[in-house]
Order: C-alpha cells, then structure tokens, then sequence
C-alpha cells in the first residue's frame, strides 16, 4: 500500500505556509488509510510536530 506524500514550503508573511499533500495509488487505499489509520489527523499531528521543531530551532538560534 505504497503512497506519495509531497510537501511545498511557501513564504507568506513573516511565516511559512506549508502544505501537504498524499496521494494514493486507489480511492480504496485512500479511504483505509483515512478510517482505519486516521490519517487526516496524523497529517495534522506530523506538520504541528514539525512547527513545534522549528520553533525550538528558531529559539535556540536567538539565544546563541
């Protein structure tokens, strides 16, 4: 049940927009993935993780 996820990086603002976007070979596999897996919101959880990281970062590279 392979499938591609692509994320684009855009400038707006003061910040970064991210977007991403997973694409499965079937609407079947897309479906399990959604239901059985909660994927929307493991997608949410994985870009919040992400933002909590580069935060730290940004943080970190003030106080130095």
């Amino acid at each position: 049940n392979a499938f591609e996820s692509v994320l684009t990086f855009e400038s707006e603002g003061a910040g970064t927009r991210i977007e991403m976007r997973t694409v499965f070979p079937t609407q079947e596999q897309r479906d399990e993935a959604v239901e059985k897996y909660h994927a929307i919101e493991g997608g949410r959880q994985t870009l919040s993780n992400l933002a909590a990281y580069v935060t730290e970062i940004v943080r970190k590279g003030a106080e130095d």
